[in-house]
């Protein structure tokens, strides 16, 4: 039975067993290496579901605010978001039915495998209900995801910090990486304030820094590096690359790795007794 044929039917019987009221997954797009997400609401519209390497999005962003029983397509970039979600109460996983799919990597039009598929190493975190296929084996060693930022560690500061400010100057502010991030679900963020304004609307290379600064100090310890901000990214800004050195210095300090398990909190939302910060005691 091939993929699609074996997805849909189990969507089919969760929608006949009444045990969802929706299901998100991706349907065909306007051309064949294009696919887009899409919500089925009755069981004879199952046929609309596909799974193939260019369904890029990350579901999991459909997901919050819903209070209905739902259905959702997994692959290992939006399983680790609905980890992070469920873990900051964002998602009812009792609401929740997860089809998880083996992903062996999305590709572009071309049929290159994203540079971000290459440098994953993350096995499916086992909170999915079903699983299509058998569950593969990750496509890079354990530290060899961040060979893509070595160059960039070993510059002075000087000049990470220039790399940072010509790349955070082609910022035109249409706030795309926000609004797609699984993890930025404040209901009110401080960049759309006006009274008081935190950060001014004008586009300048000073409150461009400092927008994108403060978004990435915000998604610190709970990005799952699903690179959708740089996918959607008009101006191509390297988000991954900074957000890759945080996980890196969080994982190096700490020991964690976001979206691998529910159960276990972000170290920065955190606090023991015999930590050494005494301003948070």
């Amino acid at each position: 039975m091939d993929i699609n044929t074996e997805l849909q039917e189990k969507v089919y019987k969760l929608f006949e067993e009444g045990r969802i009221e929706r299901f998100i997954g991706y349907e065909k797009g306007s051309l064949p290496y294009k696919t887009k997400p899409c919500i089925i609401r009755k069981k004879e519209d199952v046929r609309r579901l596909i799974f193939n390497q260019f369904c890029v999005n990350n579901l999991s962003i459909y997901l919050r605010g819903s209070p209905m029983k739902t259905g959702i397509l997994a692959n290992t970039c939006t399983l680790r978001s609905i980890t992070m979600l469920i873990q900051q109460k964002q998602v009812n996983p009792e609401n929740l039915f997860v089809i998880a799919v083996n992903c062996a990597g999305m590709a572009d039009k071309e049929g290159n495998i994203l540079d971000k598929c290459k440098t994953c190493n993350h096995e499916l975190p086992k909170i999915y209900n079903e699983l299509i296929g058998e569950e593969i084996t990750v496509s890079c060693k354990p530290g060899d995801e961040y060979n893509f930022i070595t160059e960039l560690e070993k510059l002075p500061v000087e000049r990470r910090w220039e790399f940072w400010n010509k790349e955070f100057e082609k910022c035109v502010r249409c706030y795309a990486c926000r609004n797609i991030c699984p993890v930025c679900f404040c209901r009110e963020c401080v960049a759309d304030k006006t009274i008081t304004q935190w950060v001014s609307k004008l586009n300048q290379s000073s409150t461009n820094e400092f927008y994108n600064l403060m978004r990435i100090m915000h998604v610190l310890g709970r990005c799952t590096d699903c690179g959708e901000c740089e996918r959607v990214c008009p101006v191509k800004i390297p988000f991954r690359k900074i957000l890759k050195k945080m996980e890196k210095e969080i994982r190096e300090k700490y020991g964690y790795i976001p979206g691998r398990d529910p159960s276990e909190a972000p170290p920065l939302t955190t606090f023991k007794e015999g930590d050494p910060e005494e301003g948070i005691k």
